[in-house]
């Protein structure tokens, strides 16, 4: 099993229009063979000291069963196409892939 945390920043005039491709690009993730979790989440501001809080950027959570399954992801044509769309609303994507340890 792979988790996947991307951080993904964006221009904040343009927050809405990110939102809406999202809107129609999450649903596509989901129903491809392999994806377990595709959820995009932004920061909730408490009152903790250490909190990290950034307003332009979207933390997206994914699980995948197997680096097959997440490399097809990254070549599927819906991929290819939110990659085009985002162009210009996204300012920079950090990705995280992570493997579980095998702890005893």
């Amino acid at each position: 099993m792979l988790k996947v945390i991307a951080h993904v920043h964006f221009d904040p005039t343009r927050k809405e229009q990110l939102l809406e491709i999202y809107d129609d690009f999450v649903p596509k993730v989901l129903a491809e063979d392999g994806c377990h979790q595709y959820e995009p989440h932004e920061d909730f501001p408490t009152e903790l000291p250490n909190q990290m809080v950034e307003e332009c950027r979207i933390l997206v959570l994914e699980q995948w069963r197997d680096g097959d399954a997440f490399q097809a992801h990254l070549q599927a044509p819906h991929v290819i196409d939110f990659r085009k769309a985002i162009q210009g609303i996204v300012t920079e994507v950090k990705v995280q892939v992570l493997g579980s340890l095998e702890i005893d």
